[in-house]
């Protein structure tokens, strides 16, 4: 588990008592693997901590978890090296990595924006940048350890968004990734290729909901 305290003004009045006490519950955000009973996955073909895995590496363990649910579609890739094996930087959109990494922002910013109140909605996805990226995959985290058996708890709480339709748009955007790579002899096998020549572009999804845009195309 994970708790953040955030200090920052807040709707509470400074008058009556337990004021402060108030302020520090509203303001500290907990981030949990598990219900209470449930027990921490043990998989082989992940990381030994897949929630702090998410939080902080999500796009690596997305790939990898991708690759373990559609074997049919990704047979032959190599689960310890599909990370490094996609060229480019995080950082950098023109590279394949750089373009995953902003439709997986794009996405869970519009998934966030559909389910949540505006209110929730602007305190965690639009005042803090740490916040809104723990928040971001938090909401990965709950798609990948529901899968196995497990259900995230937050505070503020979040009400579960592991089979919203929009993740079906990142799927999307994955296979092709991997598939355009594969056909351009940069993804194989075991082939930890992360300096690899520019690979071709993935191409961009639409995740844009109908009432407005996400925060990544900012």
């Amino acid at each position: 588990a994970g708790a953040y305290h955030r200090s920052g003004s807040t709707n509470l009045s400074d008058d009556g008592p337990g004021t402060e006490y108030l302020r520090a519950i509203r303001d500290t955000i907990v981030l949990c693997p598990t219900s209470q009973g449930e027990w921490l996955p043990l998989n082989p073909d992940f990381p030994a901590d897949i929630f702090t895995s998410c939080l902080t590496t999500p796009i690596p363990i997305a790939l990898r978890w991708f690759v373990h649910q559609t074997p049919l579609s990704t047979q032959g890739l190599d689960l310890d090296t599909i990370a490094d094996a996609i060229p480019g930087k995080l950082t950098d959109r023109k590279t394949p990595l750089g373009e995953l990494n902003w439709i997986f922002t794009a996405i869970t910013d519009t998934i966030a924006w559909n389910v949540l109140p505006s209110p929730l909605f602007q305190r965690l996805f639009r005042q803090d940048l740490l916040v809104a990226s723990m928040f971001r995959n938090f909401l990965l985290a709950d798609r990948i350890l529901r899968s196995l058996n497990c259900s995230p708890q937050s505070h503020p709480e979040l009400p579960s968004t592991c089979h919203h339709p929009l993740w079906q748009a990142w799927d999307l955007a994955v296979e092709t990734c991997l598939t355009q790579l594969i056909d351009a002899g940069y993804l194989k096998k075991g082939a930890g290729n992360g300096n690899a020549a520019p690979a071709p572009k993935v191409e961009e999804e639409d995740v844009t909901s109908d009432n407005g845009p996400s925060s990544a195309a900012q």
